[in-house]
């Protein structure tokens, strides 16, 4: 709750990633809230009242996706909706003469971009998603300890530095 808070104000997309980890990480705990306490909240180091609205977030976010039939699979419906807007903000930007800037990065993240897209199992999904499934999948090799080439490195760096704009943007739009 504290990182998500804070990355919320300052990169939504860092905080889009984080709340997809969480999401999964309560996930792995089948949404049993005693297991999530003492492998999670527990780890906390706050003081009492920190603690019970840490708690109650976690709780929240289970009856969220509990609610929203997110068991398995699949994003909170407010996770969907920012990344929509930074959709179409993406979109904005490379169609706006005033963006020269970020139509560079997306020109040249565009190779990356659709080598990403290829490799991807799910139809209809945004330049933005493919983007941020890209970033996930590399954060979850990193976590597992595995090994990643000078190539998935160079890409991601590509794809970061334009998403890092975008988010960039999107919070100077949303001040």
């Amino acid at each position: 709750m504290i990182v998500a808070k804070e990355l919320r104000k300052s990169n939504i997309v860092e905080y889009l990633l984080y709340m997809w980890h969480v999401e999964e990480i309560l996930r792995a705990h089948s949404f049993n809230f005693f297991e999530i306490d003492k492998s999670i909240v527990a780890r906390y180091n706050q003081p009492p009242e920190i603690m019970t609205e840490i708690r109650n977030w976690y709780r929240q976010l289970v009856n969220q996706m509990i609610n929203e039939d997110l068991q398995e699979v699949g994003h909170l419906k407010y996770l969907n909706e920012i990344l929509f807007r930074l959709n179409d903000l993406h979109i904005d930007l490379i169609n706006s003469i005033q963006e020269e800037k970020y139509a560079e990065f997306y020109r040249f993240a565009l190779p990356v971009l659709n080598d990403l897209r290829k490799k991807t199992s799910k139809e209809n999904i945004t330049e933005i998603e493919v983007c941020l499934n890209g970033l996930y999948g590399v954060m979850l090799l990193r976590m597992q300890g595995k090994p990643i080439g000078a190539e998935t490195n160079e890409a991601i760096a590509v794809i970061g530095k334009m998403l890092s704009y975008l988010a960039l943007r999107y919070h100077q739009r949303n001040k």
